[in-house]
């Protein structure tokens, strides 16, 4: 049975992470979770990228906290050459987001929280 085509959304996910993570990272379950690490290691190795020098395991991989404000979980979207996180929460009172160029830069900024004293 042949397996169906990557979307534009995979593609951008297995391109923007595989640099960074490379084919051992657990997160990939969270990102393209209809793929195996064969056919994640497979294809970027024919789309040509290269690998990360220190891959991260399941327990390096770090998740976004909920929103601050709604408790909500977000969500995280690459497009066009950026990674978003953001509540999308419909009854959310602020609707908070960030972008950054990194992945794990995103996540970073998402998960601080300032204290007031």
């Amino acid at each position: 049975m042949p397996k169906r085509a990557w979307s534009t959304k995979e593609l951008g996910a297995l391109a923007a992470l595989w640099p960074e993570y490379g084919t051992t990272w657990g997160g990939w379950v969270d990102y393209l979770p209809e793929r195996t690490s064969r056919d994640i290691s497979q294809h970027a190795y024919q789309l040509g990228l290269k690998r990360a020098t220190g891959e991260r395991t399941r327990e390096e991989y770090v998740r976004p906290k909920p929103c601050p404000f709604c408790g909500a979980a977000p969500t995280v979207e690459y497009r066009e050459g950026s990674w978003t996180v953001r509540c999308n929460y419909a009854p959310c009172p602020v609707g908070v987001a960030t972008t950054a160029k990194s992945h794990r830069a995103a996540i970073a900024h998402w998960n601080r929280r300032r204290t007031h004293e």
